[in-house]
């Protein structure tokens, strides 16, 4: 799935535009103590796919594709499918779906820059339209801050009007929702428990 990976930032429409607020905890991270320093795409990859935070939290991303990695500025693209099991009654995603992609991609970008573990301490999630079954979703998480006992991080999940019938909005996002995940860090690198399931 990493074949065709961006592992660098590149110009997109679908990201952000003007300078990233990240240049600080960019240059924090390069000079980060090795055991703080950064995951691969494939340990990434793993602690999505696997049980890592949880025999449930693996399934909201049981068929995503990696789009955008870069650990150094602090920003991880993945795309999902919405699928039944992700769905509430109306067969669209659902909000505790939404809940757990915002905290376990956050939490994952987290880690790829910044090795040392950490629990949530607030996690705000705000849902504004509906992504139906069958829908790609792609979901954009970013590191906002990166201090010495308190991180933060935002998602945004967004589709795209492929199908609309104005020609002028093809292609444009339609956000799904955004959240916003601060973490406390509870201590100086992860258990090797922890890190052979990477």
């Amino acid at each position: 799935q990493s074949g065709n990976t961006k592992e660098v930032l590149t110009s997109s429409s679908s990201l952000r535009s003007g300078k990233l607020r990240f240049d600080m905890q960019s240059a924090l991270m390069k000079n980060l103590p090795e055991q703080h320093r950064m995951l691969t795409l494939n340990q990434v990859e793993n602690f999505l796919r696997t049980e890592t935070l949880g025999p449930w939290s693996h399934r909201a991303f049981s068929n995503f594709r990696t789009e955008i990695f870069d650990p150094i500025k602090g920003l991880l693209v993945v795309t999902i499918v919405v699928t039944e099991e992700l769905s509430n009654g109306a067969g669209a995603l659902h909000g505790g779906a939404i809940a757990t992609i915002i905290d376990v991609l956050t939490t994952a970008i987290l880690l790829a820059s910044d090795l040392r573990p950490s629990v949530t301490i607030d996690l705000h999630t705000t849902c504004i339209s509906a992504a139906q079954i069958g829908d790609d979703v792609t979901i954009e998480a970013r590191i906002d801050n990166i201090g010495k006992s308190i991180q933060f991080s935002s998602c945004r999940l967004f589709t795209r009007l492929d199908t609309d019938t104005d020609s002028d909005n093809v292609g444009k996002e339609k956000i799904v929702a955004t959240g916003l995940h601060t973490k406390k860090v509870i201590g100086m690198r992860l258990g090797d428990f922890f890190m052979s399931k990477l």
